[in-house]
């Protein structure tokens, strides 16, 4: 039996790379020929908060949380057959080509604008995995001088269940994201107002909490129609507001890495308007209506396209953003066949 260690960096909040890893934990707990453990390693200054720590509790997985750089993250890599990190942490990749294992790596971040020192350091530990995934191609393409043939594009999602929404029941736009600046949120209200739609009978629901939403708020009070904002929700009901609504707007000014709620859209056969944003068009698919980045009026004229759609074309697009989501994505069996080959190498 082959020791797997799933490695990632954590802020010490539940987010999308540690749904990932335990998504993943999970699925090859299963495998009987790997013993699988996950390792959390916090970043400068960050702790494990309550509800991640009940969440690995819950898992059922054996677990540990480390920090960067010390004895006991070196322990838990020498005593790996194989190593599967996520992003290209040096530490890490070094650690665990002196202790004699394999190294995967998914990348999650692009490589764009991050200062010549860290841009160096990473692209140095990407330079010692035996394999690279990329979670969009817009990811791979900022990291050109490290690809080859020991590297390929996989969207990183957690539990995605293939779902589709009733059309009956779907009506108006719904918006999910932190509020906090370049996300999209300001941006989408005001081409919201400005479109020239019946505002009532296209309701728009905002879903995320953040720094920005007291004057989020004070914005959409002067909207001709309904907005809601709701803060932060549960999972539950998250995708109970995404399978109601007509329309999933991802807007964005941020080089996105990938867009994990356009990808939540499609499984419900929700088809996504998306700004022009790192790898948003592609989590967003080729059925999606794409804007300009932070353009208010590039995003109010797909608005209104939007509500003027006709019931056969919108029919015609729900049901294909959902077909071509499945061969988007990658199923969980490709990674311990990846594991399996490297190991016996």
């Amino acid at each position: 039996m082959k020791n797997v260690l799933i490695l990632s960096p954590t802020q010490g909040a539940y987010g999308g790379i540690e749904a990932f890893v335990l998504e993943l934990g999970r699925y090859l707990s299963e495998e009987k020929s790997f013993s699988v453990k996950v390792c959390l390693k916090l970043v400068k200054s960050a702790k494990i908060d309550e509800r991640l720590e009940e969440i690995l509790r819950s898992s059922g997985l054996p677990y540990s949380v480390v920090q960067r750089a010390s004895p006991a993250l070196f322990h838990e890599i020498a005593t790996a057959d194989l190593v599967h990190a996520q992003n290209a942490s040096p530490d890490i990749a070094l650690m665990t080509r002196l202790s004699g294992g394999k190294l995967v790596q998914t990348i999650h971040n692009h490589l764009l604008d991050r200062g010549r020192i860290r841009t160096a350091s990473w692209k140095f530990g990407a330079s010692l995995a035996h394999y690279r995934l990329y979670n969009s191609k817009f990811v791979q393409q900022s990291w050109s001088t490290c690809d080859g043939p020991d590297s390929q594009v996989i969207p990183t999602v957690s539990q995605m269940a293939i779902d589709f929404s009733p059309i009956e029941n779907r009506r108006g736009f719904v918006f999910v994201s932190r509020l906090i600046p370049n996300k999209g949120a300001e941006t989408l209200i005001e081409a919201y107002q400005a479109a020239n739609i019946d505002h009532n009978a296209w309701p728009l629901h905002i879903l995320g909490d953040g720094p920005l939403r007291d004057s989020l708020e004070v914005l959409a009070r002067k909207s001709p129609g309904k907005i809601a904002i709701h803060g932060f929700v549960s999972e539950r009901i998250k995708r109970e507001r995404i399978r109601a609504a007509r329309w999933l707007v991802a807007p964005p000014n941020t080089r996105e890495d990938m867009g994990l709620t356009p990808l939540e859209a499609r499984a419900n056969g929700i088809p996504v308007i998306s700004s022009r944003d790192g790898g948003l068009p592609e989590s967003a698919g080729d059925q999606a209506l794409l804007c300009e980045p932070g353009n208010i009026d590039s995003l109010s004229t797909e608005i209104e396209r939007a509500t003027q759609m006709s019931s056969a074309e919108y029919l015609e697009r729900s049901h294909a953003t959902m077909t071509s989501l499945e061969t988007h994505l990658t199923p969980m069996s490709f990674y311990p066949k990846l594991y399996r080959t490297l190991l016996e190498a």
